[in-house]
């Protein structure tokens, strides 16, 4: 075999071996990228649905408020009077204007006072019909108790969404007189106008249905072995599966939803990949002859030895490699001028090569930069989502009693002057409500300006304590100051820090119960900062409410309603503006203690530590 020919067959068989290489490991990432793509467009799917679902359930336990906190409906399980059920529930359309198929009305011992029901296609349920959807309910809660639940259950093999609240006054006050309970029936009907606002087929089954088949029950089987949040089943030529567990009243997993994901993307992506790799394989084919016509051409017939070498070191770009040189003609001198020059590039790679290394560590070290910024970005803008979406429902409820009080003054013009109250009370909160909504952009802003003088923290707690006394007076508190007797001074906006410690002192007046003590402390520390402690023997906070107690809209006790849940918030962003920090310590049945720790204007002398001069303000004399 000629020189030229092993090269020619050399360099042909090298291309072809580096182009199918090239092929196999694009098909494989292309592939494995549209694989990984339809997963998680599977997992968005799933978790789209399965949160429709949660806010379809809280839907109803939301419109259920109207129902359950009335004057009229306590009034009926009381009484038991025909004519509420004949003006509120035998009219026609409000079974599908209330979106619901069942409702039962309990008094407080749990008896049956009264359930109703209609079926999707507009029949009334028979009490035969009707009894099993009570019976669900009672297999994951005592009736015999006002309830407060929403969810799913499964009845007789269907599912269900059910939802309950305790039966109150207008006014939400009082103990409860039973429990209105009502069932929407999620059958084929209402899960295809589901199906038109999610733009996505999906299905609801119980896991103990013996309908199930057995894709149903493949996926049940690993989503209860693996502990996962879903699973998907691609084994569908045209449609891709997603499947999850959603639980029931009692917490377990007894409903399967599976949702349908076309499988667009993953064909296109097959199409693409075909098309991707034809097109590679005819580029290589020119590639091959081209270089196979160039070194036949115009280099093996004049030089091809030399030729040679230097095409297989320009192939393998080691530059590390030098040309033989043999004997003394122009061949030889041009050789060894070749290999000066491949030292020059060796030298020049390498120079190359290390700058190259640098640039990528510095786009390295950029890009993560960015995207830590990013991931703050995305951070702030999911607590400002939270925000507005906690903000939208507090401002929500009182706009509802705003319009249900409207309503019952058409129907109840006779009780006025209560209407009139319970509207200048809802109306009060909303004002208070969008005050602290703008107080709080302000402070994220950073709009606001304290005007810092030097106070004397004693003068700041008197000057609350003898505002907040008569509040103290009127629930049988006893408020008091523990105070040390060298002044203690720093550099504060007396309006603000008066705000901060007048929000702490009415907590604690509001979670104390009669006859109970709310103590004001201040003292310096050993690290020179300025301690002012709240402290009350008070209902106290549980240790699963201290980590979100400073969240706008939180409350540590749901039946205690004052307040907005802004206030807490407030503080802490107002101690932060003075460099300081708040904490809480509670114990439940306890007390709880707020500490505010800022920063003293001047260190004082080391002394020893003085008695506490109690100025004590009482409300129980």
């Amino acid at each position: 075999m000629t020189l030229r020919l092993k090269t020619l067959t050399l360099t042909g068989v090298t291309l072809i071996i580096l182009i199918s290489a090239l092929y196999v490991a694009l098909r494989s990432i292309l592939l494995n990228g549209f694989t990984a793509l339809e997963q998680r467009e599977i997992q968005t799917e799933v978790n789209g649905v399965l949160t429709f679902l949660t806010m379809e359930a809280d839907g109803l336990y939301n419109r259920l408020s109207d129902w359950s906190s009335w004057d009229d409906s306590y009034t009926f399980v009381s009484d038991h009077n025909q004519r509420y059920i004949t003006e509120n529930l035998l009219y026609p359309d409000i079974f599908d204007t209330l979106q619901i198929n069942v409702v039962a009305f309990l008094d407080r011992q749990g008896e049956l006072v009264y359930i109703g029901g209609m079926t999707p296609t507009g029949f009334n349920m028979s009490q035969r019909q009707l009894t099993p959807f009570l019976d669900a309910i009672a297999a994951h809660y005592d009736l015999r108790a006002p309830l407060a639940f929403s969810g799913f259950v499964a009845v007789d093999n269907q599912v269900v969404m059910a939802a309950g609240r305790p039966i109150l006054n207008n006014d939400s006050s009082g103990a409860a007189n039973g429990t209105l309970i009502w069932v929407r029936l999620l059958d084929e009907e209402s899960i295809g106008q589901y199906m038109q606002s999610l733009t996505h087929r999906f299905s609801l089954m119980t896991v103990d249905d013996p309908q199930l088949d057995a894709s149903y029950r493949t996926a049940i089987a690993e989503l209860t072995t693996k502990n996962a949040d879903y699973v998907s089943d691609t084994s569908f030529s045209r449609v891709a599966y997603g499947y999850s567990l959603v639980n029931d009243l009692s917490d377990e997993p007894s409903i399967v939803v599976r949702v349908a994901v076309g499988r667009e993307v993953f064909r296109e992506g097959l199409e693409s990949t075909l098309y991707y790799l034809v097109t590679l394989l005819i580029i290589g084919l020119i590639l091959i002859l081209c270089v196979l016509y160039i070194l036949e051409n115009f280099v093996l017939v004049p030089i091809l030895r030399l030729s040679h070498d230097v095409r297989a070191i320009g192939t393998t770009q080691d530059f590390s490699t030098r040309l033989p040189v043999r004997g003394k003609d122009e061949l030889a001198h041009l050789a060894g001028g070749i290999n000066t020059l491949l030292a020059a590039v060796e030298s020049s790679s390498e120079a190359l090569r290390q700058l190259n290394t640098d640039l990528e560590t510095r786009v390295d070290e950029r890009t993560r930069e960015i995207e830590e910024k990013n991931r703050e970005l995305a951070r702030l803008q999911a607590q400002k989502d939270v925000f507005f979406a906690r903000a939208s429902h507090e401002l929500r409820t009182p706009l509802t009693n705003i319009i249900t009080r409207v309503y019952l003054l058409e129907k109840q013009p006779q009780q006025l002057e209560a209407h009139l109250r319970v509207l200048k009370l809802v109306s009060t909160y909303m004002r208070d409500l969008i005050n602290e909504i703008l107080e709080i952009s302000r402070i994220q802003r950073g709009s606001i300006t304290l005007n810092r003088t030097r106070l004397e923290l004693q003068t700041v707690v008197r000057d609350v304590i003898d505002i907040q006394l008569p509040e103290a007076e009127k629930a049988t508190l006893t408020l008091r100051a523990e105070l040390v007797d060298p002044p203690i001074t720093v550099s504060a906006d007396y309006k603000r820090l008066t705000q901060i410690l007048t929000n702490l002192v009415t907590n604690a007046i509001h979670y104390t119960p009669a006859n109970g003590e709310i103590v004001v402390s201040v003292e310096a520390t050993d690290d020179q900062q300025a301690r002012i402690s709240v402290r009350d023997n008070g209902v106290g906070i549980a240790p699963e409410h201290l980590p979100h107690l400073f969240e706008p809209f939180f409350r540590a006790r749901e039946d205690i309603s004052f307040g907005t849940g802004l206030g807490l918030m407030i503080v802490r962003e107002l101690v932060k503006l003075h460099g300081g920090e708040i904490t809480v310590d509670s114990t439940v049945g306890q007390g709880s203690t707020f500490t505010v720790l800022l920063p003293l204007l001047k260190v004082p002398s080391a002394e020893p530590t003085p008695e506490f001069a109690t100025e004590q303000r009482t409300g129980t004399d």
